[in-house]
């Protein structure tokens, strides 16, 4: 391909090319994940500082060697992004199944055509500390609850499941990655056991509930 048409292209498309370099970022996060040669996140760092400094100095004076940077470095801010992401999880889930009781605090209700679904922060089971804790909770087990109530219940826990087949989507590594150390199912109704004084958080959370219940 002629230089000049690349560079005459390029010019013509100047005000989009942020969307080459966004594109350049989402390879990079998708290259760390695909685990095909990892490097700590300092290295990629080091390497986008000066990429990004040298995209600067040839943003006015050639678009092509602009354009090609400013991607390279866009694919490096992104792999540095994901590393760092990865490194700030502090997920410790589960390693076997458990039946047990759970009490927590009830921070996201979902209804659902089964019923609905529930995440709990600080949950405690048996002896045990959890995070975040995702429960099931079927149609006839189901109950009226609000947001920042302290529910107990007992349920089956499982650890996170990776992806039934490769390349489809990794629930178990969505819910690593936010802080959910266990999921199940509830075998009892939620007994409420403390109230909360309501926020606007809370609020925004129940109508948003609202808004899914009727969609659904």
């Amino acid at each position: 391909m002629n230089i000049n048409y690349f560079r005459r292209k390029l010019e013509e498309e100047y005000h989009h090319l942020s969307l080459w370099f966004f594109v350049s970022f989402i390879f990079g996060i998708i290259y760390f994940f695909q685990n095909v040669f990892v490097f700590s996140s300092y290295y990629s760092l080091v390497i986008s500082i000066p990429l990004v400094l040298l995209a600067l100095y040839f943003k006015n004076k050639d678009i092509v060697i602009f354009f090609i940077i400013t991607c390279c470095a866009s694919f490096f801010i992104g792999f540095f992004v994901s590393n760092l992401r990865t490194s700030l999880v502090e997920t410790k889930p589960i390693q076997k199944i458990v039946v047990t009781d759970v009490t927590g605090e009830v921070i996201a209700i979902k209804p659902s055509l089964r019923g609905m679904q529930i995440t709990l922060i600080d949950a405690k089971i048996d002896n045990e500390s959890l995070s975040k804790v995702r429960i099931n909770i079927g149609q006839k087990l189901a109950t009226d609850l609000d947001y920042g109530v302290k529910v107990k219940l007992r349920a089956k826990l499982f650890p996170l499941s990776s992806s039934v087949l490769p390349g489809t989507f990794d629930f178990g590594f969505y819910m690593y990655m936010s802080g959910i150390e266990a999921s199940g199912y509830a075998l009892t109704s939620p007994e409420v056991i403390s109230q909360k004084n309501s926020s606007f958080n809370d609020f925004i959370q129940r109508l948003r509930a609202k808004i899914y219940s009727r969609l659904v």
